[in-house]
């Protein structure tokens, strides 16, 4: 599964023989289009749930990249089903609050927890960033004085500070996964890795004539 968007090309692309699907829509009409969006992914869920996987089945992974600027129904049971359907889903979201503005405060925790694995890069919002103090948790520490002593201090703090959060370098990420500890990644742009830029996705979409339709590649213009 692979959602491209693009600036300029403004139709949906659906190839029957193909493992991809192209939902194309310019960056400056991602609210404009937000309804024709949820539909579209909501579809692809429904598809990906429509029977019980079998030894066979390829797995298909799912990355949604603006979740925020679209209202999916019943995501809360999509989330916390999908992956029994050999599907792996991420949302990618400019800040934790988009959830709360979309979906109103409980929807949007709910949404949450039907996640195992978090991750943010540097310069988060002071929302995302207390999100991601709080779910990294916290250090307990016991002492005593003298090996004798009967009575143990406990000192507790953070694990990581809200503002450590937001001042990680520009090639880490914070990621906290499902019982694991959290950790700090070293990370790197595609483009900054000379072997990921001579992949074809850098070319951008074929180009497929106005006039080309068949059984297999049907055009559907959006404006």
């Amino acid at each position: 599964m692979l959602l491209w968007v693009g600036p300029k090309i403004q139709e949906v692309l659906w190839c029957e023989l193909s493992a991809f699907f192209f939902f194309i829509i310019p960056a400056q009409h991602a609210e404009y289009y937000g309804f024709w969006t949820s539909v579209f992914f909501r579809s692809v869920f429904n598809a990906c749930m429509r029977r019980m996987p079998t030894p066979t089945t390829l797995p298909c992974y799912i990355l949604y990249d603006e979740f925020g600027h679209s209202t999916i129904p019943s995501f809360v049971s999509v989330a916390n089903t999908i992956r029994g359907y050999k599907v792996s889903l991420s949302i990618v979201l400019q800040s934790i609050a988009q959830l709360s503005a979309r979906y109103g405060r409980d929807y949007a925790q709910s949404i949450q927890g039907g996640f195992n694995t978090y991750l943010t890069y540097s310069g988060a919002d002071p929302e995302t960033a207390r999100f991601f103090e709080a779910i990294a948790g916290k250090v307990i520490e016991t002492r005593r004085d003298k090996i004798e002593d009967i009575t143990q201090q406990r000192h507790e703090y953070n694990l990581l500070n809200a503002d450590a959060v937001r001042r990680i370098g520009n090639h880490q990420a914070v990621m906290v996964s499902a019982n694991k500890n959290p950790g700090i990644l070293e990370t790197r742009a595609f483009f900054e890795d000379r072997r990921l830029r001579k992949i074809p996705a850098r070319f951008g979409p074929a180009f497929i004539p106005k006039t080309h339709e068949s059984g297999r590649i049907k055009r559907v213009p959006l404006s």
